[in-house]
């Protein structure tokens, strides 16, 4: 299941340990996918939950604006 939050605050407080990947997932290219599939499988090996973190803007949107397409 596939679940979404905008913020810490959204997470629910019982959501537990996780697996966490942290990244700037523009695409889901074959990296993305290896990158996710093995925190994925961490997770699974753990009994944990698993957790990909993005970012909305794009962070060269923040830095740079109007450079990211």
């Amino acid at each position: 299941m596939v679940r979404r939050w905008h913020g810490l605050d959204e997470v629910p407080a019982d959501w537990g340990r996780s697996v966490v990947t942290i990244g700037v997932f523009d695409g889901v290219h074959r990296g993305h996918q290896r990158i996710v599939r093995t925190a994925a499988d961490i997770a699974r090996e753990r009994g944990l939950r698993s957790v990909v973190i993005t970012f909305d803007p794009h962070p060269d949107e923040v830095v740079r604006p109007g450079t990211h397409p």
